[in-house]
């Protein structure tokens, strides 16, 4: 299901320590975004800075809750990661320098967070993904 980040409005609970897997090739950006899952109360799993070893962590993760990736990394795009994440019903957000049409074309009900963001947009998505992962 695609979550417009503008579209979710501010969460006022928190849930109990989600684990938040983080894909993300520049180390700046990681830090970025290992601030905000932890500043949320969630857990970093990784972050990976590859499709390989981010692949690897995949197989070998008992639990994520949800998942942050970068479409682009040094060593091809995620598109093998996305639908290894999907095929385990891990909700995705790509948070990438490409269009949301870019991204749509090939995964159109993903959700997308174009570079740079609002620390906000992205937790308050994270927030709406995990709740209904646990709905589920």
């Amino acid at each position: 299901m695609y979550t417009d980040p503008a579209s979710v409005p501010d969460a006022e609970i928190e849930l109990p320590s989600p684990r938040i897997f983080i894909v993300e090739d520049s180390p700046l950006i990681s830090l970025d975004l290992e601030d905000t899952v932890a500043e949320m109360g969630a857990t970093v799993v990784g972050p990976s800075q590859s499709l390989d070893e981010a692949l690897l962590l995949v197989d070998g993760a008992p639990r994520l809750d949800a998942a942050i990736v970068d479409f682009v990394l040094k060593d091809g795009t995620s598109e093998t990661l996305i639908h290894a994440l999907r095929s385990r019903s891990i909700p995705v957000i790509v948070y990438t320098g490409l269009t949301k049409g870019e991204v749509h074309a090939l995964f159109p009900d993903v959700t997308v967070i174009t570079k740079p963001h609002s620390p906000d947009d992205l937790r308050n998505v994270l927030l709406q993904l995990v709740s209904e992962q646990s709905d589920v």
